[in-house]
């Protein structure tokens, strides 16, 4: 079979730049690509949600706006989020404790908002503590996520 010599150049010169590359640093790039323009829109979907919502004096309004506009961004964020696949372990695991701090975060919302329903104290420590741990989680995500790339020699910003 005759290749014509600049296919057999460009493959030549893939496989040369390819010779210091790790899976990991490959897949922490491409992670990154794919998760930052999803948690750029919802971050800031949520916050403006969340912001707008604080400032409703009627409590049945801030029940109404959280269960219909504010849980609904947190499912589809928690999904797209979910739908990225990473293709190493070690990026599979940082990705995983983020996607179960959407969830966490969601539930705390989603019972905050049932505590202001029922006037229910019980409700509003359990909404206190998955919203703590969401933030935990997020925390150990990010902490995580730069020591995974500096370790394979990914820039951070």
């Amino acid at each position: 079979m005759n290749f014509p010599k600049s296919l057999m150049m460009a493959v030549f010169a893939l496989a040369m730049t390819c010779l210091g590359c790790d899976e990991v640093q490959q897949d922490v790039v491409a992670y990154s690509k794919a998760s930052s323009p999803i948690y750029n829109k919802f971050s800031t979907d949520i916050g403006q949600k969340m912001k707008d919502a604080q400032g409703l004096e009627d409590k049945a309004a801030y029940v109404a706006k959280t269960r219909n506009e504010i849980l609904p961004l947190f499912k589809e964020f928690k999904d797209k989020m979910a739908a990225i696949k990473p293709e190493t372990k070690p990026v599979q695991d940082i990705h995983n404790t983020y996607v179960a701090a959407i969830g966490t975060g969601a539930e705390g919302i989603a019972a905050l908002a049932d505590s202001i329903d029922k006037q229910d104290e019980a409700l509003a420590k359990t909404a206190q503590a998955k919203l703590e741990a969401s933030g935990k989680a997020e925390e150990k995500y990010k902490k995580d996520l730069e020591a995974l790339a500096k370790e394979h020699g990914v820039p951070v910003k």
